[in-house]
């Protein structure tokens, strides 16, 4: 320490006073980076998740950060779990119940954070529902109007409940269906539940024939009107499904396994009347629009047939000239119907 002696002189009285000059051994401190808050995605886990790290951190110089992750289990390390991401599926990384975080520092060169810590996650149940979808087609068939509405009757398929003849039908079953508990907080918890529902869409196939460019154009609108309609009811029945899972994801334990198993059974029954009432609710709309889609077609080809039938005898030539007419109106709102 660099120090001078100042003699002065107050009122007639000397004194010596210190003065610092300079400071000795004096080093240039560069503050850490920070981590400002750590979470855990999705903030819903269950024994099938991938959880992952979401990290805002910040350094006072800018630099570019990295991060060393740790992922705990009730409060203890997990071996090996130093990733962003943790996949809860591998043994001994997290099952029913237990409580998951993930403990985060920020490195910025030789610059190291104080480590953060997320909140806890409990693991959940694992709802998993696998639908495989498949196609099949039957073929329509004619070069006229007349004969494709043949052959959607002839080739087509039949509602099962109403032995209606359709155009286009979608068919689901259950294929396996998987349940295992777990004893969790003095009772009988769901741990995982999986169930595969199968998917069969079978819709029209136009065969090749010589058709005219305004049938073609029919037939293809009436194609994709039943593709639409037969995918609205794949998305109904998803719907249900993913709301069932998130029912099934929030049951509490129950006293015994078997008061749980007829909890879910009675959650699934639940789900499929709701499904049922829906599937009915889409067709009843769907033919409310069809219906007003055509209501001017129909106005017309009742219009025209009162005139022709005015005409059939009083004036047979100009019945015979708007025949043709009535004819292409018909058609028109017979395809109108099945769209």
């Amino acid at each position: 320490m660099l120090s001078r002696l100042v003699r002065s002189r107050i009122g007639g009285a000397a004194f010596l006073a210190g003065v610092v000059l300079a400071g000795a051994a004096c080093g240039y401190f560069e503050p850490p980076p920070a981590v400002d808050s750590v979470s855990i995605e999705p903030a819903v886990l269950d024994s099938t998740s991938r959880a992952t790290a979401r990290v805002v951190a910040h350094d006072p110089r800018n630099a570019e950060l990295t991060y060393a992750y740790q992922w705990t289990r009730n409060g203890k390390d997990i071996p090996g779990a130093s990733d962003q991401t943790l996949e809860l599926r591998q043994v001994g990384r997290g099952d029913r119940g237990d409580a998951i975080a993930v403990r985060v520092t920020a490195i910025a060169a030789e610059r190291t954070s104080r480590a953060a810590v997320s909140s806890e996650i409990k693991v959940g149940p694992s709802v998993v529902i696998d639908m495989p979808e498949s196609r099949d087609s039957y073929a329509l068939e004619g070069a006229d109007s007349r004969a494709l509405f043949a052959s959607v009757r002839r080739n087509g398929l039949t509602d099962g409940e109403s032995s209606t003849p359709v155009s286009g039908l979608t068919t689901f079953g259950t294929r396996k269906q998987d349940v295992r508990t777990v004893q969790i907080d003095g009772g009988c918890a769901l741990d995982v539940m999986s169930f595969e529902n199968t998917i069969v869409i079978t819709l029209p196939k136009p065969a090749p024939a010589a058709r005219s460019a305004d049938l073609e154009a029919k037939v293809a609108r009436f194609t994709e009107a039943v593709r639409v309609h037969e995918e609205r009811h794949v998305q109904i029945r998803r719907e249900h499904l993913e709301d069932l899972a998130s029912t099934l994801k929030a049951l509490p334990p129950e006293p015994t396994c078997d008061a749980l198993k007829k909890t879910i059974n009675g959650a699934v029954q639940q789900m499929t009347n709701a499904e049922r009432r829906a599937q009915d609710r889409f067709h009843e709309e769907d033919a409310a629009r069809i219906k007003a889609a055509c209501a001017p077609l129909e106005q017309q080809v009742g219009s025209l047939a009162s005139t022709l039938a005015s005409l059939r005898s009083s004036q047979p030539a100009r019945y015979n000239a708007l025949v043709p007419t009535y004819n292409a109106l018909v058609d028109d709102r017979n395809w109108c119907l099945q769209t």
